[in-house]
């Protein structure tokens, strides 16, 4: 079998979302999609595991535009978390990644940073039956918050008003070609 290394990303659209207000200290980065978790899409467009593709997550980040922080104080840290989960193509279970850590909560120290991990995913033992795919979101699979905050210190007055999307990424090493 031939090892194949995929960056997966959201599609534009489908990751999370800010709207630049500088009269502010912070605003929200909420999910833009409605079901809070978006599917990753590697560069050709597929999405879809095969059963029994076991997968070592490589590493995982997220993109900020230029010139964006993350936005934190002493109680709520700057450290941001990303989620993964895989959902089944057909019966659209979806199934957590124990292998990954606590509810598959992923820890990130900086935007635009590839913070490396190097977690094998047994998918026979998180109980994937089935094709899969993989999804992500910066809240706990839900669409109600409390949302991550983007820093608005020194962003210029003329970018008011203008929505910005934060982008996820994971790169995964797995056997199967991806299929849509």
């Amino acid at each position: 079998m031939a090892e194949r290394i995929d960056i997966l990303t959201t599609k534009s659209g489908h990751g999370a979302e800010f709207i630049v207000d500088n009269t502010v200290v912070s605003v929200d980065l909420k999910p833009l999609d409605a079901l809070a978790f978006s599917t990753l899409y590697s560069s050709d467009g597929n999405s879809i595991f095969e059963r029994g593709d076991n997968f070592i997550v490589l590493s995982v980040g997220y993109f900020l535009p230029h010139g964006f922080t993350m936005a934190g104080n002493a109680t709520d840290p700057i450290m941001s978390e990303i989620y993964l989960t895989a959902r089944e193509t057909v019966s659209l279970t979806v199934r957590a990644l124990p292998q990954v850590g606590n509810n598959a909560r992923i820890l990130l120290p900086f935007e635009n940073y590839e913070m490396s991990l190097g977690v094998f995913v047994d998918t026979e033992a998180t109980g994937i039956v089935q094709s899969f795919i993989l999804q992500t979101n910066f809240t706990q699979g839900t669409n109600v918050g409390p949302w991550p905050q983007v820093s608005m210190a020194n962003v210029p007055a003329i970018l008011n008003g203008l929505t910005l999307e934060a982008t996820p990424f994971i790169k995964v090493l797995h056997n199967f070609p991806l299929t849509t």
